[in-house]
Formats: C-alpha cells, structure tokens, sequence
C-alpha cells in the first residue's frame, strides 16, 4: 500500500468512526469509538512515516 493510499485508508476509518461515536447512544460505546478515531487520525496524518525501531545488539 503506498504511503498516499494507507493516509486515505486511516482518514475514511477515522471518519467512519466519527460518525459511529456520534450516534452512539451508549457513553462507553461513544468514547471507545472517539478513541478508535483520535488513533485513525493520528495515523493518517503519520502515514507510513513510523519511526525506525531501535536495533539491540
């Protein structure tokens, strides 16, 4: 998946989840899908620009 494609990918999931927390009736439902957005957002907006893992030994 290229870099443009998986920033799309988490931006429709975080807008999919977003409208799920709005119309969750539910307060626990609610926020388990606020912070499934926060996440989708925060990773759209990273995209494939993890960090490199340490390397040990």
């Amino acid at each position: 998946m290229t870099q443009e494609a998986s920033r799309i990918y988490f931006a429709r999931r975080a807008a999919e989840e977003q409208e799920r927390a709005e119309s969750a009736s539910d307060p626990i439902t609610r926020e388990a899908h606020s912070r499934l957005q926060r996440a989708y957002v925060e990773r759209a907006s990273v995209g494939d620009r993890w960090p490199d893992k340490d390397v040990v030994g």
